[in-house]
């Protein structure tokens, strides 16, 4: 499962950021569908980062969203049961 972090600057900050799976997502083993990728969410008026550098102002927030990983084995050999458990807990 990934993360969902929040945080909101107290005060003008420089910030540097390293990300993986932006473009790809993790696959999965055996059959088992790929995961979500990993993503960065910034509040209104914040710059554009450059490669991983930037700066957030007093207020200004940056979500930053980890990849969960691949699903193992098809969904189709697992119990209707177990799948909709999946679907009702936010796994798939």
């Amino acid at each position: 499962m990934g993360l969902r972090r929040v945080y909101r600057a107290e005060a003008s900050c420089r910030l540097n950021i390293d990300n993986s799976r932006l473009k790809s997502q993790p696959w999965g083993i055996a059959g088992g569908g790929p995961g979500q990728g990993g993503s960065f969410v910034f509040s209104e008026g914040v710059e554009p980062f450059v490669k991983g550098d930037g700066t957030l102002e007093a207020g200004q927030i940056v979500e930053i969203i980890t990849p969960g990983a691949g699903g193992y084995g098809r969904a189709s050999e697992r119990s209707p049961e177990a799948r909709a458990r999946d679907l009702a807990e936010g796994r798939i």
